[in-house]
């Protein structure tokens, strides 16, 4: 074990790094403790090393190489904190009265909406009428579409009045957590910016470099735009090329995840690779000294690092560019590094610069792909032999998209809920077809100088990237393209890992040791799933979603799941995979039903009623005045729907009730009226709008 760990330092730093930093997020702000147990691994460490000889005794035999770990753990945890912007002193959360305004600086380019603009802006000052005070953070701001905020630019320094909100947590079970994606991001609040309340006092104060970065791509992406003019193409060629991902179509993302190929809409390892080879190829006539060997990597890196910028320095395109920088400064100087090391070197450097970048899915798929066909691509690849030059390079891509999506497709279950059945097609076509759109588009740009060349390589680009959209989406239109609704939590993802490891080592060597282990481990995660079966066939749930202006009320019994929903949120299928979707996943819905299907449902004259988990649910969704003269009804919740206008004293002569909840179909003034109505009255009142969906 000493040996195998000797061999891979970086990958021995990178694991209590790693722990350090989950620590940091799961139990935030004790970094006094983190500071106090870094100083006494430290001296631990000093007294071992003037006390050689006590390392010999067995008794403390493992602390000189416990204290080092640990103290990595503590230094990660502190590196962390010192990156978390809400513990600052002068973080504007913590100084900002009622009638402050801000001074902020747009820190990246606005992201253009149908309605709005989106930017963040980072806090300078806070401005009142007594003083002005430094401060700092993030904000993200959504600013009214018009004329003016069209025209913000990066760097632009603007005032705004406006009430900054703290981000919203899920309002419903299952749905995305934008507030904890945002807070990884150092974003805690945001603020929606009216005409008038705002004002840019000043521009090009961002950093200077920047500043050209994104002028250069928007005139590339202008470039684009001269040849391919339909809105799918336009979208592939601004994400393959520049990482541009405003333009992609929901159709064409759909199409791409479905057939496998998304990650060539995320510039990745392959872009930057396309990229690094080009270069090497310019560059040939500088491999002829040392010297001109070390200015050839000096202008390899430093032109890999200016398109890792270009292109939004996303996680995987940061995860290839530093890799692709070691091993280009290893080949300089004639070292031929561990793979293995370059790849914990690299994630090291990437989380010392930025600790919170480890919990981006792209971080983690990126480097989980690599390392599968690092370690798995030989394995793959050379149990099959072709003479056949063709075959032998249809079964090299074929054997690198297994590898990569061995590694991957757990994670790609537990956060996607989805497996592309035929990434091995399409990878086939589209990984060829996209190196040749990177190198064609690069001399597309390469070619502005002379119009004529260019135009013939724009509209060979336009046709490429026409011919592999038309492919994608053929694939995506074949039955069963996808398996959606798969879903895993995180025990189940750490032990299907455990059991993919185990499974090649056992390929690789037949031992006892590591059958047991496998079996254990398969054991483990048959039990697991059969108790989450048997949970789910006997679960019983009710649950009114909280979807703006739709009623979405739902009863789950075992597998099966009789819903109310609007006909047009039915319809629309983003937003019931946004909302609702996954939340059924979690619970292996099976088969819907209308609600009055349910076998307790009873119709009234205004609204139904029905029985779940031993409770009597009450719909009210069309009182009137001859309601009012039925006997009570027994019941525990009373659902108010429809925006009924109608007191709450009123209904309380129907049931006595002890708890109300308001869906999302009430209008605002009814809510505040029945809030206050609910005070006098000492009941409880849920609004699904304001404290989020409300479950039994």
């Amino acid at each position: 074990m000493r040996n195998f760990w000797g061999k891979y330092p970086a990958i021995r730093l990178l694991i209590p790094f790693i722990a350090g930093i989950i620590l940091h997020i799961l139990l935030p702000g004790y970094s006094l403790v983190a500071t106090c147990t870094f100083a006494i691994c430290i001296i631990v460490i000093v007294s071992l090393n003037f006390l050689k000889r006590i390392w010999l005794r067995h008794h403390i035999f493992y602390t000189s190489g416990i204290a080092p770990i640990i103290s990595v753990v503590a230094l990660s945890y502190l590196l962390t904190y010192l990156q978390t912007e809400i513990f600052r002193p002068h973080h504007f959360s913590k100084l900002i009265n009622e009638h402050d305004c801000i001074i902020a600086i747009i820190e990246k380019p606005p992201i253009e909406k149908q309605k709005s603009l989106r930017a963040v802006l980072c806090v300078q000052q806070l401005v009142s009428i007594q003083k002005t005070v430094r401060a700092s953070g993030k904000i993200s701001v959504s600013f009214m579409k018009d004329s003016l905020s069209s025209s913000l630019r990066y760097g632009d320094v603007i005032i705004l009045s406006a009430k900054f909100n703290e981000i919203e947590p899920p309002k419903n079970p299952g749905q995305f957590n934008y507030k904890e994606y945002m807070t990884f991001h150092n974003i805690y609040h945001q603020a929606f910016a009216t005409p008038g309340k705002w004002k840019r006092i000043s521009s090009g104060k961002g950093n200077v470099f920047f500043t050209a970065i994104y002028r250069l791509r928007e005139s590339l992406m202008n470039e684009i735009k001269k040849f391919v003019a339909t809105p799918d193409e336009l979208g592939v060629a601004g994400a393959l090329l520049l990482g541009y991902n405003d333009y992609i179509t929901p159709d064409v993302l759909k199409a791409y995840a479905a057939s496998g190929a998304l990650h060539v809409l995320s510039v990745s390892g392959l872009h930057v690779g396309v990229v690094y080879v080009v270069l090497l190829k310019l560059l040939f006539f500088m491999n002829r000294s040392r010297r001109m060997r070390i200015w050839q990597t000096i202008i390899s890196i430093t032109i890999i690092w200016i398109y890792a910028c270009l292109t939004g320095l996303s996680p995987s395109v940061m995860r290839a560019a530093m890799m692709f920088s070691m091993i280009a400064g290893g080949k300089a100087m004639k070292q031929q590094p561990n793979i293995y090391n370059i790849i914990g070197s690299s994630a090291l450097l990437l989380m010392i610069a930025d600790p919170y970048i480890m919990t981006e899915v792209g971080f983690k798929l990126s480097y989980l792909a690599v390392f599968g066909i690092v370690y798995l691509h030989p394995l793959i690849y050379h149990k099959l032999a072709f003479k056949n030059k063709i075959a032998d390079w249809t079964w090299n891509i074929s054997a690198v998209s297994i590898s990569a999506q061995t590694t991957t497709f757990p994670l790609g279950l537990l956060y996607f809920h989805q497996f592309p059945n035929l990434f091995l097609i399409s990878n086939l076509v589209v990984i060829p077809v996209g190196n040749v759109l990177i190198v064609s588009g690069i001399a597309m740009f390469a070619a502005q100088i002379f119009y004529p060349l260019q135009w013939i390589i724009g509209k060979l680009f336009y046709q490429l990237s026409l011919l592999l959209n038309k492919f994608v989406f053929a694939l995506d239109n074949i039955p069963y393209a996808i398996l959606q609704g798969i879903t895993i939590n995180g025990i189940e993802a750490i032990l299907i890992y455990a059991l993919m490891l185990l499974f090649i080592l056992l390929i690789q060597e037949l031992r006892v040791r590591n059958t047991f282990l496998f079996l254990v481990v398969l054991l483990v995660l048959v039990a697991y799933n059969s108790y989450e079966y048997i949970l789910q066939k006997k679960q019983e749930c009710f649950t009114i979603y909280s979807i703006k202006g739709k009623q979405a009320i739902a009863v789950t019994i075992g597998n099966n799941i009789y819903r109310n929903f609007d006909d047009d949120l039915l319809a629309n299928s983003s937003s019931m995979m946004f909302n609702v979707r996954h939340h059924w996943w979690q619970m292996d819905v099976q088969k819907e039903y209308p609600l009055n299907e349910f076998t307790s449902y009873v119709k009234f004259d205004f609204g139904y009623g029905f029985i779940s988990k031993g409770k009597r649910i009450l719909v009210i969704d069309s009182i009137d005045k001859k309601a009012l003269t039925f006997e009570k009804i027994k019941a525990d919740v009373v659902v108010l729907s429809q925006s009924q206008k109608v007191h709450l004293a009123d209904v309380r002569k129907i049931t006595d009730a002890p708890l109300f909840v308001a869906d999302a179909t009430n209008k605002f003034y009814l809510l505040k009226r029945w809030k206050q109505q609910a005070k006098e009255q000492r009941v409880n009142l849920h609004d699904v709008m304001e404290a989020g969906a409300f479950t039994l």
